[in-house]
């Protein structure tokens, strides 16, 4: 988007996916419809009424945008934005964005809570200890 560039749409589910959080897909879409629409950043903030950084944040998907903007961002490109709950499909690996079905993380270890009380008695033993 920061390079202006066409976004290609999803790929057919597999196996494993990656889900893409629901404020990010929608700001996506908005950034396509503008760009089918031949609509920039300048011309969404005059029909907006709005100052360029709020454009910029509402197409920034790090930006936490409220419902109530990304709809006037929709209306303003003649879209309207709806919404669908469905339900998740228990049988399929979903990956958070940014993650490798190769190089997923593993848990990190938990201390057991005898070894963990072990472990800090031995840290107040060193620190108590004459130099």
């Amino acid at each position: 988007m920061k390079d202006r560039r066409d976004i290609p749409e999803p790929s057919a589910p597999r196996s494993a996916y990656i889900e893409v959080p629901a404020l990010e897909t929608t700001k996506i879409c908005l950034y396509r419809e503008m760009k089918a629409a031949n609509i920039g950043k300048a011309e969404l903030a005059k029909r907006l009424d709005w100052h360029m950084p709020q454009v910029d944040r509402v197409i920034d998907v790090h930006h936490a945008s409220r419902l109530d903007q990304m709809e006037a961002a929709f209306a303003a490109v003649g879209k309207r934005l709806e919404l669908n709950v469905v339900s998740v499909l228990p049988s399929r690996k979903v990956m958070k964005a940014g993650e490798s079905h190769r190089h997923r993380r593993r848990p990190s270890r938990v201390m057991r809570a005898p070894a963990r009380a072990a472990g800090i008695r031995q840290i107040a033993r060193r620190a108590t200890k004459k130099r």
